[in-house]
């Protein structure tokens, strides 16, 4: 059965294909990890274009542009605060 993101579908194939990266005791529990996986992807690409972030290289693969993309959308989001001296010690 197909999961759907905001409308965008992952397929059953998608899951299938992704389950090899979740180690996990079970098959449900592997296919599970799997579609969350692929779920916070979609969510994290769909955030990207929601900012209008881009990728610069229109030649490299779709995973590639993917990677660059969700990476550039969380070191313009994610912010990590630097501890002054006093949190240090």
């Amino acid at each position: 059965m197909p999961l759907y993101v905001n409308n965008t579908e992952i397929s059953d194939e998608q899951v299938f294909a992704e389950m090899q990266y979740h180690p996990a005791s079970s098959l449900p529990e592997a296919q599970e990890k799997a579609a969350q996986a692929l779920a916070i992807r979609e969510l994290l690409l769909q955030e990207a274009a929601r900012l209008e972030i881009t990728a610069p290289d229109a030649t490299a693969t779709e995973e590639v542009q993917e990677d660059f993309l969700i990476s550039r959308l969380l070191e313009q989001e994610v912010i990590t605060p630097e501890p002054d001296e006093v949190s240090c010690q």
